[in-house]
């Protein structure tokens, strides 16, 4: 009984003293963030002591000591500060202001003021963690940031520069400093820096449009379009105005040869029919017509499935080639192609009437038709063009002369290498295909067969987005690029794909060849694949003379391989000669010779090796799978399809081999 008295004493005084230390750690840890709030530095202090924002700090003590002042005092902020990159960055950017001393008076110093505080957040000290994605701030120049997260943080600003934070959360006793990697302009300023150019000096310092330059100040439009507008170009290319001097025939080779009143008229309601009132973007630009300068005329804006095409009183639709070019009065997009308005086009209808040149003529003198000639040469063709006719030449450009020979295979790399009586009969068969006996305007040709100098080969007009294409044997179509262009013998297409025959495509394909491609038009969802086989089947000959196993690719799995590559959107867009070997490539990846393999006898995770050397994989899962070098698995959609000594298996995706992966 005496010992609890004893015992209370002793926990009292344990209690006190687990008291006692307790205020004592309190009051500790109190002194300690007194201590560590008051060793923070000030903003300006803490920035200053960053040598990778000595620019700032130069910004800060040339502007006034308003801002300065505001970064000292006690309020709490945010500061995005610049590296000195950034600064150097934007300063080449600039004209007429190479570093700090080009702001060196009291309106360029304005601009800086109106720059630091478009970096500054007051009233808060947001930390990292406080910015989410979407949020919304404005800066002490009265303009807004939006802050979007993608792993770093970026800010965002009316003028659609981004900013990276690369260092956060730095804190000093009156807010946070992000460094960030570019300056943000307010737009309250921007004009001040960047002197926008106008139309007239865009067009003069653009090599691609030097002839556009030359036609304006021969028709004398320099002062209409030196005006504040705005206006919208569609700025035709150089190469776009040379199709104008062969549209106007041997009297017209520059504009130095417009020199009558009714001439220069013509070029200036020409120029006039490619210039719209307002300023609009290629986002503003909406289908339907377009009223133009030209009174009482206006420009077709045409939905071509991947953007717009515009159309004139010819057959042809002319392309963009760059937009949004933004000037001080205005926007420029440049187009592949002069648009004609209806009353010119009936005087250039009236000049073409009296071109004195024969066809022969017309394919010598033009450069983009060499090859074109040379092979007509070759083939003692070149004289036929100078009949009386009249002719219509379907002409294949330089271009597209590339993209036969890998077709043909063998040893013809060149045009020179057809030396042999069977393969110059092969070449002129193909060309004999590209000209029909009689006269064939863009606006004469219908849906339907043309026939052809070359026996019994025909051609196949389909209807287009842009007009009228050529469809040949391999059933790739062929755009026509420039149209109507008249000889005294007859009319001059240009085309941009040569045009194979079906007796070439007969001679090049074997027996095998010739049975698995009558098989494939049978089977539905397989155009894409038939086309590709019936132009390239010839380089698959040696494999399916044994028996053989091919995975052939639905339409379907076609058109996500085109969304896939830039630059091509069909079949018909590999015409050059890499563009085959690609395809070439792509062919004989899908067929396997180790013999024909039945779905019943494929096993799981079976290797098999294909026509062009690397290997495929069978993987067997609730269904039959294909695993090319993607890694991604081809589903077998129609397995069995017997045909000769080999078999057909549909797959819903085009198989890629290593060596593609790395060029695509």
């Amino acid at each position: 009984m005496k010992t609890i008295p004893q015992l209370s004493k002793t926990i009292f005084a344990l209690l006190l003293i687990a008291i006692t230390f307790s205020c004592t750690k309190d009051n500790d840890t109190v002194e300690k963030e007194e201590s560590i709030q008051v060793e923070l530095p000030e903003l300006v202090k803490l920035i200053k002591e960053n040598e990778e924002l000595s620019s700032f700090v130069n910004v800060l003590e040339l502007i006034n000591e308003e801002v300065l002042m505001q970064l000292n005092s006690t309020e709490q902020k945010t500061v995005f500060v610049p590296t000195n990159n950034a600064f150097e960055s934007l300063f080449s950017s600039l004209e007429g202001y190479s570093s700090l001393s080009d702001f060196d008076s009291l309106e360029k110093k304005i601009i800086l003021v109106e720059i630091v505080k478009h970096h500054i957040i007051n009233g808060e000290a947001l930390m990292s963690k406080d910015l989410s994605n979407g949020l919304k701030l404005v800066t002490e120049s009265k303009e807004e940031f939006s802050i979007t997260i993608e792993g770093d943080i970026f800010i965002t600003d009316e003028t659609a520069a981004l900013a990276k934070i690369i260092k956060k959360d730095q804190q000093a006793i009156n807010g946070v400093v992000h460094v960030i990697d570019e300056i943000l302009v307010p737009e309250s300023v921007l004009s001040q820096l960047i002197t926008e150019k106008s139309i007239l000096e865009l067009v003069s310092e653009n090599s691609e449009l030097s002839l556009l330059n030359e036609a304006i100040t021969k028709a004398g439009l320099t002062n209409a379009l030196s005006t504040d507008g705005p206006f919208t170009v569609l700025a035709p290319s150089n190469a776009a105005i040379e199709q104008l001097f062969n549209l106007l025939g041997d009297n017209f080779n520059s504009f130095n040869d417009f020199n009558g009143l009714v001439e220069i008229e013509v070029l200036k309601r020409i120029l006039l029919y490619h210039v719209a009132q307002g300023k609009m973007t290629i986002n503003e630009l909406s289908v339907g017509n377009l009223p133009t300068l030209l009174e009482g005329d206006t420009v077709e804006v045409i939905d071509s499935g991947t953007g717009f095409v515009f159309g004139d009183a010819s057959e042809i639709n002319a392309n963009l080639v760059l937009e949004d070019i933004e000037a001080s009065n205005g926007i420029i997009h440049v187009i592949d192609k002069i648009l004609i308005p209806a009353e010119v086009q009936e005087f250039l209808d009236s000049i073409n009437v009296v071109n004195k040149k024969s066809l022969k003529e017309l394919v010598e003198e033009n450069e983009n038709f060499s090859f074109l000639k040379r092979a007509l040469t070759i083939t003692g063709l070149l004289d036929t063009l100078n009949q009386d006719g009249p002719l219509t030449v379907f002409a294949p450009s330089n271009e597209s002369f590339s993209g036969l020979l890998p077709l043909l295979g063998g040893a013809l790399t060149t045009i020179e290498d057809f030396d042999t009586i069977a393969e110059i009969n092969l070449l002129r068969d193909i060309l004999l295909y590209h000209i029909y006996n009689g006269e064939l305007l863009s606006a004469d040709l219908v849906p339907g067969d043309i026939t052809t100098l070359s026996g019994e080969n025909k051609l196949k007009v389909v209807s287009t987005q842009e007009g009228y294409g050529l469809v040949d044997a391999t059933k790739l179509a062929a755009d026509i690029l420039v149209a109507d262009v008249k000889a005294k013998n007859g009319i001059i297409h240009t085309i941009d794909r040569v045009l194979l025959p079906q007796s070439i495509i007969d001679d090049l394909a074997s027996q095998a060849n010739k049975v698995l491609a009558d098989v494939l038009t049978e089977i539905d969802d397989l155009d894409e694949a038939y086309k590709l086989f019936l132009s390239l089947g010839g380089s698959l000959q040696n494999a399916l003379e044994n028996e053989f196993t091919f995975f052939f690719p639905t339409n379907a799995a076609f058109v996500e391989l085109f969304k896939s590559i830039e630059g091509y959107d069909s079949l018909a867009d590999f015409n050059t000669a890499k563009d085959i070997e690609i395809l070439k490539t792509i062919i004989k990846y899908h067929c396997v010779e180790s013999g024909k393999l039945l779905s019943s006898q494929l096993t799981n995770e079976q290797i098999l090796t294909t026509a062009q050397g690397e290997t495929l994989q069978i993987v067997l899962n609730n269904g039959t799978y294909v695993v090319d070098k993607t890694g991604l698995p081809a589903k077998v959609k129609t397995a069995d399809k017997e045909v000769l000594k080999g078999v057909i298996h549909i797959v819903d995706k085009v198989l890629l081999p290593q060596e593609l992966i790395e060029k695509l």
